[in-house]
């Protein structure tokens, strides 16, 4: 399991008990609608599916990390790097709409950009 954490996060590897918080932030369209992979409405076997998914793909060869994100251990978002061809990385983020506009998505992204660094030896391009 992964854990990073910043001046106000917790960015960690989701777990089965965090389901029905992804449930209650990923069901709300003004979030998804941005999300190239997540369904609308989100249900309880989407978000079952999306943790077993994450957990599996830790030890590959090239993995991607995908992290939620806490404050003060509560599930408010997610953060992740995915492996989409050989060196390349694509970073996506969301939040529940009650967190936007504070910051935290470009604090957990940081962070993450920074792990990803140090672990994948990735440059960081703009």
């Amino acid at each position: 399991m992964i854990e990073l954490t910043t001046e106000r996060l917790v960015l960690k590897t989701p777990q089965a008990q965090d389901k029905w918080a992804l449930v209650e932030h990923l069901d709300n369209y003004e979030v998804t609608k941005w999300l190239s992979n997540v369904p609308y409405p989100y249900s309880v076997s989407d978000a079952e599916d999306w943790i077993q998914r994450v957990n599996n793909t830790i030890d590959d060869e090239r993995p991607s990390y995908q992290l939620s994100i806490f404050l003060s251990d509560a599930l408010i978002g997610g953060v992740g790097l995915r492996h989409i061809e050989s060196g390349c990385y694509e970073l996506g983020y969301w939040l529940s709409a009650t967190h936007w506009g504070r910051g935290f998505a470009t604090e957990a992204a940081t962070e993450l950009l920074r792990y990803g660094r140090r672990k994948l030896s990735i440059a960081i391009g703009v």
